[in-house]
């Protein structure tokens, strides 16, 4: 009788709690922003690790803010990219310095969100 408790115990014990994902919030986020804009997330995996390409709508009135390079690291990122493509957030900014030979280049940084 012990045997058959120990083995119904181990059948019908309840299911482990599951660890609250970290990019939810920013994922669920993302994806309403990027469907009333007409932005395209496009999740993959890559080697050992994933990441997502953000495409800005057709419509885009100004030029790409990341020159073509879509692809972000994780959800923040994303979200970051989403809410720069929608009008809501700055992306990279511009920023002149002198190169070496004392001439001015255009240096890319991309600006913290709050």
């Amino acid at each position: 009788m012990h045997t058959l408790e120990k083995n119904l115990g181990q059948l019908f014990k309840p299911v482990p709690a599951r660890r609250s994902d970290p990019h939810r919030k920013a994922r669920e986020e993302a994806k309403a922003l990027a469907k009333e804009h007409g932005i395209t997330l496009e999740a993959f995996k890559r080697g050992e690790g994933s990441g997502l390409n953000v495409w800005p709508s057709g419509t885009m009135k100004r030029s790409d803010p990341w020159e073509g390079d879509h692809y972000a690291q994780d959800w923040k990122e994303a979200m970051h990219m989403v809410r720069t493509y929608a009008g809501l957030e700055g992306g990279p900014s511009e920023a002149s310095m002198l190169d070496a030979t004392g001439e001015e280049v255009a240096v890319r940084a991309l600006v913290a969100s709050p």
